[in-house]
C-alpha cells in the first residue's frame, strides 16, 4: 500500500511539473528569418531607457535564418533592428513576448522592410 501510494505521488508531481512548464514559461526563444534580398541582418537587441541588451548578435545573410537565442524576455519591449546592404536600417517597434518559441521573419516589400511574427 505504501508502495502505491508512493508511487501515485511521484505520478503527481511528475505531471505538475510538466504543465506548469506549459502554462508559467519564463523564457523565449527566438529566432530571425531574414528573407530580403539586398539586407544582412547586424543585430537585434531590447532596448530600455538605460541599456540595451543584444539578443542575436550574428549577421543574419539574406535567404538565412538565426541561430536560436533564448533570454529571459516576457512581455512587452522596445526593441531595435539593425540591418546593412545598400542602406543602413535602424529601427525600433513594440514587440511582445509570452514565452515559448517566437520566429520573426524579415521581409522587404517594395523597399520597405516589414517584421512578421510566425
Amino acid at each position: 500500500m505504501k508502495k502505491m501510494i508512493f508511487m501515485l505521488s511521484s505520478f503527481a508531481l511528475l505531471l505538475c511539473g510538466c504543465v506548469t512548464h506549459y502554462v508559467v514559461d519564463d523564457t523565449c526563444r527566438l529566432q530571425i528569418g531574414n528573407d530580403t534580398q539586398n539586407y544582412t541582418v547586424t543585430s537585434f537587441s531590447v532596448v530600455s531607457k538605460d541599456n540595451e541588451i543584444v539578443w542575436i548578435s550574428d549577421d543574419v545573410e539574406p535567404g538565412e535564418k538565426s541561430k536560436v537565442s533564448e533570454r529571459d524576455f516576457v512581455g512587452s519591449f522596445t526593441v531595435r533592428l539593425k540591418m546593412s546592404g545598400s542602406s543602413k536600417v535602424d529601427t525600433t517597434f513594440k514587440q511582445r513576448f509570452d514565452g515559448g518559441s517566437v520566429f520573426l521573419q524579415i521581409v522587404e516589400d517594395d523597399g520597405v522592410i516589414e517584421i512578421h511574427r510566425r
